[in-house]
């Protein structure tokens, strides 16, 4: 992909020379207007085929992004898919749920910003974005809820309190 990142900045280039070249050739005093149409119809010709080749280019260049894209995003879904995983259970309280979905979502946004051209992406993103925040929120949910079973067995048991003793 660099290659053609390369070429399509020689064909850049060359078009550059192409449009000077027009100017020079419409500024020269040339009586033969047969001439001068010639010559243009030269320039032109040149600039129809630098056209075609830079849109292969661009086209080739999309192709292989997709084909890169498509295995990047895959391998960076499983990467994010086993964060959450690993993350889920490090989650010792809702204090942490917070930290670590805060964690994922800069993940999140990193890998928005990095396939932002793939429309397709964006939206798998978006609705994992969801699922996420799900997860960790019914994980704050259910320590919450332990805690609060906790507390009030302890307050429906005093004797079984340490501190009561």
């Amino acid at each position: 992909m660099s290659e053609g990142r390369e070429l399509e900045e020689q064909i850049g280039r060359s078009s550059e020379e192409l449009e000077l070249l027009i100017e020079i050739v419409t500024n020269l005093k040339i009586d033969d207007a047969t001439e001068t149409t010639r010559i243009i119809d030269g320039i032109t010709s040149i600039f129809t085929t630098l056209n075609q080749v830079k849109v292969a280019v661009r086209k080739k260049i999309k192709s292989l992004m997709q084909v890169e894209g498509a295995a990047q995003f895959n391998a960076e879904i499983k990467l994010l898919n086993q964060s959450v995983i690993n993350y889920l259970d490090l989650c010792d309280g809702p204090s942490r749920c917070e930290e670590y979905l805060n964690k994922v979502m800069v993940q999140f946004e990193e890998l928005e910003g990095r396939f932002a051209d793939f429309d397709e992406y964006i939206v798998e993103l978006a609705d994992k974005r969801t699922e996420v925040y799900e997860a960790f929120e019914a994980r704050k949910l259910s320590l919450v809820e332990a805690r609060s079973r906790k507390a009030n067995a302890r307050r429906a048991d005093p004797e079984s309190h340490p501190t009561s003793r």
